[in-house]
């Protein structure tokens, strides 16, 4: 979805805000929640939604006791280009928690633009309200960001069907390799080659948590649920029940694609996918071309991993920024045991 003019300056002008001091803040108060929070934004227009940013972060540096410096990181969408934005914010403590809110009114070009943002976080995770007014515009432009300093974002290249990407969520280390199982060619459901294993799991040299293959997704002896949230912040607690760990599948996972024309097939003999997060992307069949559609179920996926640790998982798109398919973008956030 493309963003209009007037939205692709909102996001520029958005964190452009005045501060204040206020004696009775203490000095920790700004140490405290200083950090990067990486999460994502969703924008409204009267109710109706415009889109959801993902990928997003907000950065806040300590400047004094009672201020800080607030940096939006650049990022691409559609057409648009938007630049890293600085800006100043005053903090003070609410209930349990620390506000970080002001006042907006700037102008750009000759726009301008009005309105206020308030901003609630304990230090690790960070939820915002923008609303803002343009010029004599009637109507109300809501920008929601959550993030959290334990989150992150990557992008993957998983177009080769002959490989697995082994991703460590703590670290964010990657490793892909050749998938190491014997491989079944099949013309018409009959298998007429098979190919000996080559390797084994001892060339995976990193720890890792789960491992992608194209869309497919296995753990390291986890198991997964799916929960109903869309938005990483609002899942506090782990689901109690409902976790699947990872199946055993023979001659369904897709290794070698040169053949395709003559309607032979190379597939993994046996194969280990986690039935949950396999389920990220839904496929919708098309009766024409392209013959499927994908779209991305969105939800937030709770994976327990069997060193005790567990992680939050939000796949996002198959495609890279030119829209090429074979490509998973997704934001995790990695619990220690």
């Amino acid at each position: 979805m493309k963003l209009t003019n007037f939205l692709a300056m909102m996001a520029v002008a958005m964190f452009a805000v005045a501060c204040s001091n206020d004696d009775d803040v203490k000095p920790e108060y700004s140490e405290k929640i200083a950090g990067k929070y990486n999460g994502s934004m969703e924008l409204a227009v009267s109710g109706d939604s415009q889109g959801s940013l993902e990928g997003m972060a907000v950065t806040i540096d300590r400047v004094n006791e009672d201020s800080v410096n607030v940096t939006l990181d650049a990022f691409d969408f559609g057409t648009y280009s938007i630049p890293e934005v600085k800006a100043g914010g005053k903090v003070e403590m609410k209930s349990s928690t620390y506000a970080v809110n002001g006042k907006i009114n700037v102008t750009v070009g000759t726009l301008n633009i009005s309105g206020d943002f308030d901003g609630s976080t304990n230090g690790k995770t960070l939820d915002m309200t923008i609303n803002f007014r343009f010029g004599a515009m009637p109507a109300t432009v809501v920008a929601t960001f959550a993030g959290s300093q334990s989150q992150n974002s990557m992008t993957l290249n998983t177009s080769a069907y002959d490989t697995w990407t082994y991703v460590n969520l703590k670290t964010g280390k990657t490793q892909t390799i050749r998938d190491f199982s014997a491989w079944n060619y099949l013309i018409n459901n009959n298998v007429v080659e098979t190919v000996a294993a080559q390797g084994s799991e001892d060339d995976i040299t990193i720890d890792w948590h789960i491992a992608i293959h194209r869309y497919d997704i296995r753990t390291n002896g986890g198991s997964a649920v799916a929960t109903t949230s869309k938005v990483m912040s609002e899942v506090t607690s782990l689901p109690t029940g409902g976790y699947k760990e990872d199946e055993t599948v023979e001659n369904k996972l897709i290794t070698d694609m040169a053949n395709m024309m003559a309607g032979k097939i190379g597939y993994a003999a046996t194969a280990k996918m986690n039935p949950v997060l396999c389920e990220w992307l839904t496929k919708t069949a098309t009766g024409t071309m392209p013959p499927y559609i994908y779209e991305p179920t969105n939800l937030i996926y709770v994976l327990k991993n069997s060193d005790g640790s567990y992680a939050k998982l939000k796949f996002t798109d198959n495609t890279n920024a030119e829209g090429k398919s074979g490509y998973v973008t997704f934001s995790y956030e990695y619990v220690a045991q």
